[in-house]
């Protein structure tokens, strides 16, 4: 029996020590998880946590720490003085003293202005552009027109047949004597070959928050959505297409499918406050200040309409939350709503502002793509679509092809357009910019772009939808506990 014990014991004495280390995580990681943290981002670690506590920990250490590396932290606090004056400078130059927002939308513009401090203005032009090349044409119209500077910002650049059209282009004006900064995700637009073929004809090039900053990892989760694109501080883009081909994987069994996208090409003052973003991204990358006055020209008054204002959000821009804009909109919505995004995972107060407005009699639409490219998150997102329906909201699922377009309208008068998706990641971890522009011409061009897409779109009914098996629908409510996570 001596052997027995002596074999026993050690194997006791390790289980035990292996049992006691995974309840200490557990009861370690209820504390630290829920710091600054929203409820059900920490339900979903804690969950991931007490089933898994190795893995979890593993992860969160990865993905689930504070939110901005150090060196981001302090190259922020660097730049905040620099740009605050050429913040300055542009409200000196664009500022509207006659300018005037209809009374359903100062409360939307003031809470814009009070986390990014360019306010709305007028005189711009706003042109939108739903035809993926189309796009990509009239950009590279514009750079071969650039004079002074061509500046890029996109979370994907890639090495393809539209990816060289724009390199290209951007060649030829370095070859010209234009100056051209691009700025792409380290992750986003991997592999590196862009970056080569770039630097190789004289264009600057770095890397958005890239996996590595001085022999020390940051976090892979972190990335730099937005799409901007401005020439001679005079005309810019944004919205939610990259420099990349049209095709893209998703759908049933991974098949390309094309994209649908919408951009905004712009003159006019909110030119400079992208010029702003820009060149606040460009300083964090490469501590580069943009601040001569060539960069931010005064522009030429142009009788239009077009009130715009713009909204960086990220962890960059602490405190600013698209979904709180569009929680703001939706409950300040009179008529209709239309959402249109190609992932839907609505935080609980999204969730609650779109039941709510169907309440009050307000027409809710949410159209969005029945092909994605991740199947948890289709899961995750089709979770929702019986609550939705049953508090009236009208679902429509794009059928064409990926739809890839971000924007909502709102009673017909003002329209958010920008790279933002409606989940966490754009929530709270991405870099993201947003336009919101007020004006009905614009708001009744963007309807009919949803008009289309409805046209090519399933509408779900709710008694179709209840007879999906019942895997399905654990499935779908298995994925959507992991939703804050996705």
């Amino acid at each position: 029996m001596d052997w027995l014990t002596a074999t026993i014991a050690p194997l006791l004495t390790a289980s035990t020590a292996y049992v006691v280390l995974l309840w200490g995580i557990r009861l370690v990681m209820l504390v630290v998880v829920p710091f600054r943290r929203s409820p059900a981002a920490a339900k979903a670690w804690l969950m991931l946590i007490f089933f898994q506590p190795l893995a979890g920990l593993g992860l969160y250490m990865v993905f689930g720490r504070a939110i901005q590396p150090r060196w981001l932290q302090r190259r922020r606090q660097k730049w905040e003085d620099m740009f605050s004056t050429i913040v300055s400078n542009i409200i000196a130059i664009t500022k509207d003293k006659g300018l005037t927002l209809r009374h359903e939308l100062p409360l939307q513009a003031t809470y814009l202005q009070r986390h990014f401090p360019l306010p709305p203005s007028s005189g711009n032009t706003a042109e939108l552009i739903n035809e993926y090349d189309a796009f990509t044409t009239r950009l590279i119209e514009d750079i071969n027109k650039a004079e002074h500077h061509v500046h890029l910002l996109f979370y994907i650049f890639k090495k393809d047949a539209t990816g060289r059209r724009v390199a290209r282009a951007l060649a030829e004006a370095a070859a010209r004597g234009v100056t051209c900064r691009v700025l792409i995700d380290a992750i986003g637009s991997w592999p590196r070959n862009i970056r080569r073929r770039l630097r190789k004809a004289g264009v600057q090039v770095h890397s958005a928050l890239p996996l590595s900053r001085n022999g020390f990892l940051t976090r892979a989760d972190l990335r730099n959505h937005r799409k901007i694109a401005v020439i001679d501080g005079t005309v810019a883009y944004t919205g939610s297409q990259n420099l990349c081909n049209p095709e893209r994987r998703a759908g049933k069994n991974g098949k390309e499918t094309a994209q649908k996208e919408l951009m905004v090409r712009l003159q006019g003052p909110t030119v400079l406050a992208l010029q702003a973003i820009f060149s606040a991204d460009w300083f964090l990358e490469s501590e580069e200040v943009l601040d001569d006055p060539v960069y931010y020209p005064a522009p030429k008054r142009i009788r239009s309409p077009v009130i715009a204002q713009i909204m960086p959000s990220g962890p960059d821009y602490p405190g600013v939350r698209v979904d709180d804009l569009l929680i703001s909109l939706i409950h300040n919505a009179r008529s209709r709503v239309a959402v249109t995004t190609p992932y839907f995972i609505p935080s609980e107060a999204l969730l609650h502002a779109l039941k709510s407005a169907c309440k009050r009699g307000v027409e809710v639409h949410i159209i969005t793509s029945a092909r994605t490219d991740s199947k948890l998150v289709l899961l995750a997102q089709r979770s929702y679509y019986a609550e939705l329906m049953k508090a009236g909201v009208q679902l429509h699922i794009y059928q064409s092809s990926f739809l890839h377009a971000k924007h909502t309208t709102i009673d017909g008068i003002a329209t958010l357009i920008g790279s933002s998706n409606i989940d966490m990641r754009s929530f709270e971890l991405n870099g993201e910019i947003n336009l919101m522009l007020y004006s009905d011409d614009i708001t009744e061009k963007t309807q009919k772009i949803e008009a289309g897409y409805t046209r090519h779109a399933e509408k779900l009914e709710l008694p179709t939808w209840h007879s999906r098996s019942m895997l399905v629908k654990l499935l779908e409510n298995l994925a959507r506990l992991l939703s804050p996570l996705l």
